[in-house]
């Protein structure tokens, strides 16, 4: 599933392979998938007015990721769980779960990082 966009949604967002480009706010209560990669989408007009409102900048909100291959950018996050976890810039995740690999930009905040 490859979403360009926004995203609101209660409950959980499940797909084998999920490519989210973000253009401003977003939010959902969980992800999961094999593969899962969130990006901010780049060339939009919405990325200029954000500089003047974060209700609009492009970030992704969401209680906890799962997947076998994640890569992260601008995404606020309680846990996330897979087996190579990439952190980009722009993120805010409280607990990193990882069993293979994981890889934090310096521009991004995470609390912890554990291998498991």
């Amino acid at each position: 599933m490859k979403v360009h966009g926004q995203i609101r949604a209660g409950g959980m967002i499940n797909a084998g392979e999920l490519e989210i480009l973000l253009e401003g706010s977003s939010q959902a209560h969980e992800i999961g998938g094999e593969r899962i990669v969130v990006r901010r989408k780049l060339a939009s007009p919405r990325r200029l007015l954000s500089l003047l409102s974060s209700s609009l900048a492009a970030k992704l909100t969401v209680d906890s990721i799962e997947g076998d291959i994640v890569e992260l950018e601008e995404t606020r996050a309680r846990i996330v769980r897979g087996n190579m976890v990439k952190v980009g810039p722009g993120c805010e995740i409280e607990r990193v779960e990882y069993k293979q690999h994981c890889e934090i930009d310096p521009k991004a905040s995470v609390g912890s990082a554990e291998q498991v």
